[in-house]
Formats: structure tokens, sequence, C-alpha cells
């Protein structure tokens, strides 16, 4: 993601550095997609992507294969996206081709 800059631009030799406070919770993302499909929210094609590589970080392989997105809703998507028609993956099928293709534990 980019956020590219606004308003009046200034160059100079300073240095900003950017440094986390504490440690961050590693659980964080889990939890929230978690919370969202609790709430009995659909996650859109990016969020299952997200969704699908947290569970994979977490080893959660088994939750992670189980998940079956709404076809409807990811066909519309990819319509919305300008790719009418092209075959969408469920987030399971994802993770096997990702685990095939580099070999990930």
């Amino acid at each position: 993601e980019v956020v590219p800059p606004v308003g009046r631009l200034v160059y100079s030799d300073i240095a900003i550095s950017h440094k986390k406070m504490r440690a961050g919770d590693p659980d964080r993302n889990l939890r929230i997609y978690r919370k969202l499909l609790a709430e009995g929210k659909t996650l859109d094609l990016r969020q299952q992507y997200y969704y699908g590589r947290e569970l994979y970080y977490h080893k959660q392989y088994e939750e992670a294969v189980s998940e079956q997105p709404g076809q409807p809703e990811q066909q519309e998507q990819m319509e919305q996206l300008g790719q009418p028609g092209q075959q969408v993956l469920p987030v399971r099928e994802q993770l096997f081709r990702l685990h095939q293709d580099f070999r990930l534990p």
C-alpha cells in the first residue's frame, strides 16, 4: 500500500525514525478477523487472503483449510476489479498451492 505525499513537500538532510515503544501483539490480526467473522461479517478477497495467511503463520492449518469463502461475493468482486469470469479459488486452495509452491512447513 502506498500513500502518496500531498501538500507542500520539503526536502532536507534530517532523518526520521519510526520505532515501536514496546513489542507488538503477534495475535492481534488473527483476533480482528475472528471477531469480524463472529459478528457475521463477510470478508472481501483481500481480507480472506490475509486471514488465511494469519492462520498459516499461526500454524492453524486445519482451520485455514476449512475456511470456505462465499463464491458469489468473490465473483462480484472480480467483476468490479475488471476481471469477470476469472476463477476464484477458495482460501484453502490458495494456501495449499502456496504450501506446494514454496514447500513451507
